[in-house]
């Protein structure tokens, strides 16, 4: 992806940079309704009948009023999991439901507590738990509007122009319309919450409040294990109050789990990454370099999903998402090994960690790059205001198109050696952490700095990366 590095120093007007947000926001909505016509077209010519070729990303949120199915793609087998849990087979959890039963439950013992937390408030029916979702889903896209404004114009965001809050109606739309994000609205998973907790903890960072980042991450990671190599992450950075949050929050409920469920079941929960790591998921759901292998050798079922099948396993499978996930870690990694203590990180390289983590998984379904939103809209900030990044921007532009429309037109092409297009969220991941990896080379500013901090920032040495 060539990019030109941006050779002028001054940023730009906050009038400029709000006009920068709206035309691009224009154009992913004018993609939206684009796909959309394309999409009803084609489905009424094929007599409305529902089928894995049609759909785009207007049609799910009509769809949303009136769900065809029940919400429960998390909460139905963390609720079995649960009753297992508190059965004589209790003892051996994932024994029963994963590998016995074939129930995809395929989240931690950490991942429970919080249902067993809900159960005295009675809030642990699916529809008290999609209720849960649709206050944090409203909360992030609220989030995520403050994080865009605040990149935008750090010095004005307490007195907002009538422009100002036009932009963040705007971005709140734009995050409303965001397949990934609204698809764990849709079918009801907790994906939901740990991208409440991920926009949150890019806001707590920006603000100089570490140690809160990375206690909604260390909560993130409970639930979504990937997320834990923000632990090793911290440490090569020497980030210690991130670390102490990190710790302070997800130990606590560590600890709560194992008295619950037992040593046993944490450590079989091994064997249930290792199983997924070595089968993942050929559903063209699953966006990731695993499936995207699986298509393109035929392994498995492309265009059906399987609640008790995995797609054989494959050696040549094995061995692509074992090298690209090694690869994805070193992005992550590598520079906090090589630079750490030598200076800190930024909001940058917390998105470009989180991204690598979602994309080495073996099982990448759609609704996981929800995490891109927050991801996305950083990248729209900084790059909306720094001068001479049109070429910066018609690539987020790109990436964002995808990510946010619904395009099952691609499974036209399963069964042909063009089936890779299929991945296009993969795709818009890849192109999105290209896009945070130049921001980082060029060291555009990510950071701001409080009133409270102004003190130690005037003993810093000058920095157009934050730090």
């Amino acid at each position: 992806m060539a990019i030109a590095k941006t050779e002028a120093p001054a940023s730009k007007s906050g009038t400029a940079c709000l006009r920068c947000v709206l035309v691009f926001l224009a154009a992913v909505a004018a993609s939206l309704i684009l796909v959309s016509v394309v999409d009803q077209v084609s489905w009424a010519q094929r007599g409305y009948e529902a089928s894995v070729y049609n759909g785009s990303t207007l049609r799910s949120w009509r769809e949303l009023a009136r769900p065809a199915y029940p919400r429960d793609d998390s909460w139905l087998p963390m609720i079995e999991a649960l009753e297992v849990a508190r059965s004589p087979d209790g003892d051996r959890l994932y024994e029963k439901v994963f590998f016995d039963d074939k129930v995809k439950f395929q989240y931690p013992p950490t991942s429970l507590v919080y249902l067993v937390a809900l159960e005295p408030l009675g809030l642990t029916s699916v529809d008290a738990l999609n209720a849960i979702n649709a206050a944090l889903f409203a909360a992030t896209c609220a989030a995520f509007a403050y994080l865009v404004l605040v990149l935008l114009q750090p010095a004005s965001t307490q007195s907002m122009s009538l422009r100002s809050w036009a932009v963040a109606l705007a971005l709140m739309l734009a995050a409303l319309f965001y397949y990934p994000a609204m698809r764990s609205l849709e079918i009801g998973q907790i994906q939901v919450w740990i991208n409440a907790l991920f926009t949150f903890a890019c806001i707590a960072w920006l603000r100089g409040a570490r140690p809160t980042a990375g206690a909604l991450l260390g909560l993130a990671a409970t639930m979504k294990p990937q997320l834990g190599i923000f632990l090793v992450w911290a440490m090569l950075w020497r980030e210690w109050g991130f670390l102490r949050g990190f710790l302070a929050a997800g130990l606590p409920v560590g600890i709560m789990s194992l008295l619950l469920f037992g040593v046993h079941n944490h450590i079989t929960y091994l064997n249930v990454l290792s199983f997924l790591a070595e089968r993942g998921e050929a559903f063209f759901a699953n966006h990731s370099v695993n499936g995207l292998m699986h298509r393109a050798l035929g392994n498995g079922d492309n265009l059906g999903f399987h609640d008790h099948v995995f797609p054989p396993a494959d050696t040549r499978v094995i061995s692509m998402t074992f090298v690209s996930s090694l690869a994805f870690l070193a992005i992550a990694l590598v520079p906090a090994l090589i630079e750490g203590g030598r200076r800190r990180p930024d909001l940058i390289e917390v998105a470009i960690t989180a991204l690598c983590a979602t994309i080495a998984s073996p099982v990448a379904w759609e609704h996981h790059y929800g995490i891109m939103l927050p991801m996305s809209g950083i990248a729209l900030g900084l790059l909306c205001s720094e001068p001479g990044q049109r070429a910066a921007l018609v690539w987020l532009a790109a990436s964002w198109m995808i990510a946010t429309n619904y395009l099952p037109v691609a499974n036209h092409l399963s069964d042909t050696w063009l089936n890779f297009v299929q991945s296009y969220l993969l795709f818009a991941a890849l192109i999105l952490l290209g896009l945070l990896l130049y921001l980082r080379r060029v060291g555009v500013r990510s950071e701001i700095t409080l009133p409270r901090d102004q003190a130690v920032a005037a003993t810093a040495p000058p920095s157009r990366a934050g730090f």
